[in-house]
């Protein structure tokens, strides 16, 4: 029989070892972190806690618009408080907001190279959305621009037959319209939904007519192109209705966003901008248009004139061209928003007011603005090679 107090003294020598061997490694990180300048965590301390949980999720600072807002109003919703609550749950601080009363229709996610997992972040946290990489912002900036697939992730609403829409972006000011034509011819056939033609009026919309269809609705999607005669269809999840976009092309003009047109040395030009068709025209010594560009006016959606200052509101009159600015490291709320040029008008007795560069395409053909006339950043060059100082600016309701 061996003897016990024997095994019981070498068990006890070896739990001696073991606890020194531990207590020894316990000092040397000790000494390490102290060294570093850090302490150890307490037992049950936040930060031992927090090294047992993962990371936060990335948290910036957010823009966001609603750029579907006639439409929501038409709905009766609120999808900008809607997006901003979902936003700021996820531990995103929202900078600025606004409401733009347009249409569209897909949801965009803008974000500085680099920022791709606090985008990603903010993606779920709404529910949708395309991103989007954007050097005109600043590090740490997001930008949301909520459109109408994202009623449904963020509003509640009860179910309903679809409805169809009918945008009339052809540019024309006939008394009767196309939609309105079209509208009746619609109505014949629809299944309940109803079908609305709202007053929108903007050109800069789309160059080729286009129908857009909620998922599993490009049966109806393709019969609603047979019944136009023309145009094309695309799906985007996340719709109830369908959207029909007609197109210059629609009333038999080849129209371009981005024109060819390059201006003549030389020739003098005059500017007419147009507030209820959403267009600059370009005219020569003669008064006729040589080029048209689409482009955004003051945000408030009466379209008046401008009556006070901060009405977002775009002044109507004769103007002329007072100086030309480099605006390429202009920004505006921490975006490079103006583009490569600012035309200065003399627009008295308001001040501040020009016709720019964008980082906000996807805005061009809609009151957007504060009240400057915003053209695409690629047409900017083109109107400002064809000014100069003492340039009539016309700008018309």
């Amino acid at each position: 029989m061996r003897d016990t107090s024997i095994l019981n003294a070498s068990f006890f020598r070896r739990a001696v070892v073991f606890c020194a061997f531990f207590i020894a490694a316990l000092c040397v990180v000790s000494t390490t972190l102290i060294a570093q300048g850090q302490q150890p965590p307490r037992a049950g301390s936040e930060e031992n806690l927090a090294l047992m949980q993962p990371a936060a999720g990335p948290v910036g600072d957010v823009v966001i618009k609603s750029a579907c807002g006639a439409y929501t109003e038409k709905l009766g919703i609120d999808l900008l408080a809607a997006g901003k609550r979902a936003v700021t749950d996820a531990g995103f601080a929202v900078k600025s907001e606004l409401v733009l009363s347009i249409y569209r229709f897909e949801t965009f996610i803008h974000y500085y190279p680099g920022d791709e997992a606090a985008a990603e972040a903010l993606r779920r946290a709404v529910g949708i959305g395309t991103l989007t990489p954007d050097d005109t912002l600043t590090p740490g900036l997001l930008k949301v621009i909520l459109g109408a697939d994202a009623i449904p992730r963020l509003v509640s609403t009860t179910p309903r037959k679809p409805a169809v829409y009918i945008l009339d972006a052809t540019g024309t000011d006939n008394a009767l319209s196309p939609a309105a034509v079209l509208s009746s011819v619609l109505a014949a056939a629809d299944d309940g939904g109803g079908v609305y033609t709202p007053e929108v009026v903007n050109k800069g919309m789309e160059e080729t007519t286009i129908v857009y269809y909620p998922l599993e609705g490009g049966e109806r999607a393709n019969e609603l192109v047979e019944t136009i005669g023309m145009g094309s269809v695309r799906m985007v999840a996340g719709l109830v209705d369908y959207f029909v976009v007609l197109a210059p092309d629609y009333v038999g003009e080849d129209w371009k966003k981005l024109p060819s047109w390059e201006p003549t040395e030389g020739e003098e030009y005059s500017i007419v901008i147009d507030k209820s068709r959403y267009i600059l025209e370009v005219r020569n010594s003669e008064g006729k248009k040589v080029s048209e560009f689409p482009v955004s006016i003051g945000s408030n959606p009466d379209l008046k004139d401008k009556e006070r200052v901060g009405d977002c509101r775009t002044p109507e009159g004769e103007f002329t061209v007072s100086k030309l600015h480099d605006a390429s490291d202009w920004r505006f709320e921490e975006e490079l928003a103006y583009g490569p040029w600012f035309i200065r008008l003399l627009t008295a007795p308001w001040t501040g007011i020009g016709i720019h560069g964008t980082n906000e395409e996807y805005l061009i053909g809609a009151p957007a603005t504060h009240g400057c006339i915003r053209l695409d950043s690629r047409n900017i060059d083109k109107v400002k090679r064809a000014v100069d100082i003492g340039t009539l600016v016309t700008i018309v309701p």
